[in-house]
């Protein structure tokens, strides 16, 4: 059996037999088809993969495949520690690069497609975080059309997603599903592992410090429980709740009085200490005409003013309707964080040009421009307030672009933006692999608010380790 059919075998039970126990996952580390199923979806992320070990784009020979095989199968097989990159992050976390041993990441990502198998199937339909076929924009969504008349919202931030939680609760977790000792204890060793920094070996007691996509699979895993819960409707008193996760973050709505919600996030709270082992964190209970922020957006009640006639309407069918909006400081914040104005807290900005990309080829540079100013509206798209926020991020963009533009060769913003005109636009020459001149043009097309962003097609849907195109 080769391993397409297998994994297609095992979402089958899961799915029409959601108690089925598996006894002999174990045997599919002997089928040399996953190896080269696991190397393809690697090397699909090539960036990736060399940009943490470099070992990634050599295949591996059968050889190398019958030699890990024959360490799995008399169970000699040890995962290396992985290396942890630059101490900690802005929030004091550490961060982990994937293994460097190609071995290793060839096991994990078996894993993660045997785990993904059984328990995708089995994940409530209200989680989107590291799933395949959603994202942040499918939980936005799933909010949009489900929140409606919902007069309260509770916010919560789960402490600890992925390294604080009980490796024995999820180990409890898995062993309800997967009946099999050597594939239990080869997630031991995963979890052990440990990690390398500065050259010393140091050890984790808790969480997944494993780095890549294994670690969001059995985050999923352990949080399953709650979406559970959750999705019983253990609201007291009357009314119904509907509840969001996207990984460590969460939003309920709640069709009931202030005390009954009040009364919920207590119990969510209480829950996760309980039954999770975590410090349960529900950091906000509001009103839906006030919003909470999730998922770097602000959900609020939409409050049926008509932007033609300049009143509120009453009869309006979009009231009662929660919608999406950037929060105020968003541009701002970004402005600050690369640098494109000379002092933040001036009424009128002076664009400063990006030293870093002095050196860099013209096209280079405002593709720089291009990726980041898109890559924000991408995320926005969704936004009430998208258009009017982006526009003005954008004239700051383009002018800090022009500058250093300007700055590289010692001219003024407006002889270049004269001198790269092209049209109502402006961009600069590039030449294409057949010789061909085309133009790189500033972004030019505007920002408009879109309903319903993500296709079939869209890589936000695949987070780099979904196996559904194949």
């Amino acid at each position: 059996m080769n391993s397409g059919e297998a994994l297609y075998l095992l979402t089958k039970i899961s799915s029409e037999k959601p108690d089925y126990v598996y006894k002999r996952l174990y045997r599919h580390f002997y089928n040399p088809d996953f190896y080269v199923r696991a190397y393809d979806l690697l090397h699909a992320k090539e960036d990736q993969v060399a940009g943490r070990g470099g070992n990634g784009a050599v295949p591996p020979r059968i050889e190398d495949i019958n030699g890990i095989i024959e360490r799995m199968r008399d169970e000699s097989y040890q995962p290396q520690p992985v290396n942890r990159a630059g101490g900690a992050n802005k929030n004091s976390k550490p961060e982990f690069l994937v293994t460097s041993s190609y071995a290793d990441r060839l096991i994990v990502e078996i894993c993660r497609l045997l785990l993904t198998a059984i328990y995708e199937p089995l994940f409530e339909d209200s989680s989107h975080g590291f799933r395949p076929n959603r994202s942040c924009h499918t939980a936005l969504q799933e909010a949009k059309l489900h929140f409606k008349d919902a007069p309260w919202l509770i916010q919560g931030e789960i402490r600890g997603y992925c390294t604080d939680f009980s490796r024995h609760k999820l180990i409890s977790l898995l062993q309800d599903k997967i009946d099999d000792a050597k594939f239990i204890r080869l997630i031991w060793k995963l979890l052990r592992a440990g990690y390398l920094e500065d050259w010393k070996h140091g050890r984790t007691y808790s969480g997944t410090p494993l780095g890549g996509a294994l670690s969001s699979v059995l985050a999923n895993i352990y949080w399953h429980p709650f979406d559970q819960w959750i999705s019983s409707n253990p609201s007291p008193g009357p009314g119904r709740i509907h509840c969001i996760r996207y990984g460590d973050t969460f939003v309920t709505a709640v069709w009931g009085s202030k005390e009954s919600c009040t009364a919920l996030a207590a119990e969510m709270k209480a829950f996760i200490s309980r039954e999770l082992k975590l410090p349960g964190g529900v950091t906000q209970v509001a009103h839906a005409s006030d919003g909470v922020c999730f998922l770097g957006h602000i959900l609020r009640l939409k409050n049926g003013w008509n932007s033609q006639t300049g009143f509120k309407n009453a009869y309006s069918t979009d009231r009662g309707t929660i919608e999406l909006y950037m929060p105020q400081d968003t541009v701002r914040r970004f402005v600050s964080k690369h640098k494109l104005v000379k002092n933040i807290d001036d009424k009128s900005w002076r664009m400063l040009h990006a030293p870093a990309l002095l050196h860099r080829p013209d096209a280079q540079i405002v593709a720089w421009y291009n990726v980041r100013l898109l890559g924000l509206y991408h995320f926005y798209q969704m936004a009430v307030n998208v258009s009017t926020y982006l526009q003005q991020l954008s004239y700051v963009m383009e002018y800090s672009c022009l500058a250093t533009l300007a700055h590289k060769y010692q001219s003024s913003t407006s002889r270049v933006k004269e001198k790269l005109k092209e049209g109502r636009s402006w961009g600069v020459p590039v030449q294409s692999r057949n010789g061909e001149r085309r133009v790189l043009y500033f972004h030019r097309g505007g920002f408009p608010r879109t309903h319903s962003p993500y296709l079939a097609a869209d890589p936000d849907l695949d987070p780099g380790w979904s196996d559904a195109a194949r």
